[in-house]
């Protein structure tokens, strides 16, 4: 028996040499002869390949008479032993489940998925091409976040079973998928096609919905303690569809109202215990982000809360089993202020010191970026950032307007009516309209140079630059040329 990926060794022996003998002597069906070697032109060998996809119980091979001995004597006619070819490889017909509930959910791409929500079932149908052997659903078969009841079969090759929802789950991408552990009574393993990670990627179901009750609110916007400018509007994501007609908020005075709810003094129960929002929140992103528009501007220096009760529902109906909660703070008021310091750092931070550095307050909390340098001219701050962006102000750091260069700045600074900023690779950039536009500079490293720029400062009618690897350049022309 000859299996799918096996070869066999043809061996012929003679009673004495041979001459005028080849493959071509030898003839019979389903397969192929190769090559017949020999060192004594008496025992040749060569490999025997069956063709694939084939199964065939009746085969042999035949050696013509055409061949003769080494002085011209006619040779003989023989036929081998019959054997088995069987190199049809095991397939998958169908592998398909049935929801018995009709509930469905719609996606962003508009496909129509089966839904699962609790004490729903589904039952499963597996067709194999031909019976097997060693199959176990439990072992063969991924069912994600359900419980697949192990699959019996009459005949070992339909078989058959069920799987319920995991509980607490809400996941929009789940899908059953068929292993490789598992051969035909012949021995041969499965058809594979394209394979990931072992299990065959053509033998996957449609994808179904799963949500018993498992969504969650997976983030907000601002952040838990983060400060925000006061304008700023709130956000929150959850990790699945939701019902939009559970998301609501107090739209019509400040008393705390709907599921969503924001207040600064811990959602008392006053006339002012809540945000008035403009509107209901407005959802995004497929019904997963909401939006809380407050009527007016927050006020300054104040603490947040924010509160999600488990009045929200997903999309299958399913409210939430916790009351999520969050806080934010929001930036100290704009004061007018001279003999100012100014410092910037990581997570946007912007710091303010008026009595020469002795205290500092929090100027602004605008930005979530890493800021590397600030510098001040012509009654101007500029800050640069790792992301790129450039940051401007003309009220002393009370609001800042946003250049974005899509690149890493590593050091600004102002000389002459310039301002002057350097980045990676090698990269500057001059204004000399008061940081409103900026210019490509020439840095005079090599054109191809990696060489990041770290710093930058101006004196006596100079700027200098220092870069990696021991790099100076500098210009004497504010910054249009370097050397």
């Amino acid at each position: 028996l000859l299996l799918y990926g096996q070869t066999a060794e043809l061996r012929v022996v003679f009673p004495e040499p041979v001459d005028n003998f080849s493959k071509a002597n030898i003839t019979g069906a389903n397969g192929v002869v190769g090559d017949m070697s020999t060192t004594n032109d008496v025992t040749w060998t060569g490999d025997f390949t069956p063709p694939s996809n084939t199964e065939d119980v009746t085969n042999t091979l035949t050696l013509d008479a055409s061949w003769t001995d080494q002085v011209g004597n006619p040779g003989t006619s023989v036929t081998t032993l019959n054997f088995e070819v069987d190199t049809k490889r095991p397939s998958v017909s169908s592998l398909t489940f049935s929801v018995t509930d009709n509930t469905t959910f719609t996606d962003t791409a508009g496909n129509i998925n089966p839904a699962l929500k609790p004490s729903d079932n589904a039952t499963v149908s597996l067709v194999f091409s031909e019976v097997v052997k060693d199959f176990s659903s439990a072992v063969d078969i991924t069912a994600e976040n359900v419980d697949l009841d192990n699959m019996t079969s009459n005949d070992n090759r339909t078989w058959t079973g069920s799987f319920t929802p995991t509980d607490n789950i809400s996941e929009l991408n789940n899908k059953l998928r068929l292993y490789t552990n598992y051969t035909d009574l012949a021995g041969n393993t499965p058809s594979t096609g394209r394979m990931d990670a072992k299990w065959l990627v053509d033998n996957v179901t449609t994808n179904y919905v799963i949500d018993t009750g498992g969504a969650a609110v997976s983030s907000f916007s601002p952040a838990n303690n983060v400060c925000i400018p006061i304008t700023d509007n709130i956000t929150v994501t959850f990790d699945f569809p939701m019902s939009t007609y559970s998301i609501t908020t107090s739209t019509s005075d400040s008393y705390c109202a709907g599921t969503i709810s924001v207040s600064s003094n811990n959602f008392s129960s006053g006339s002012d215990s809540c945000v008035r929002m403009s509107s209901e929140p407005v959802s995004s992103n497929s019904n997963q982000t909401f939006t809380l528009d407050p009527v007016d501007n927050l006020s300054y220096e104040t603490t947040y809360k924010i509160k999600v009760t488990t009045g929200v529902e997903s999309a299958l109906r399913n409210n939430l089993s916790n009351q999520y909660d969050s806080s934010f703070i929001t930036s100290p008021s704009p004061s007018s202020v001279s003999g100012l310091f100014m410092a910037v750092g990581s997570s946007g931070k912007i710091l303010r010191s008026t009595d020469n550095g002795s205290s500092w307050d929090i100027a602004n909390c605008q930005f979530a970026t890493t800021l590397a340098d600030v510098t001040f001219g012509n009654n101007t701050y500029v800050a640069v950032g790792d992301n790129g962006e450039i940051l401007r102000s003309t009220d002393n750091g009370s609001s800042f307007s946003i250049l974005d260069y899509n690149r890493s700045w590593n050091g600004i600074t102002f000389g002459n009516g310039t301002f002057v900023g350097v980045g990676d690779l090698g990269k500057i950039k001059r204004s000399v309209d008061n940081a409103n536009t900026w210019y490509d500079s020439t840095s005079g490293l090599p054109a191809s140079s990696s060489y990041n720029l770290n710093g930058v400062t101006f004196g006596n009618n100079t700027f200098v630059s220092v870069a990696q690897s021991g790099k100076i350049v500098r210009s004497t022309n504010n910054g249009s040329n370097w050397n």
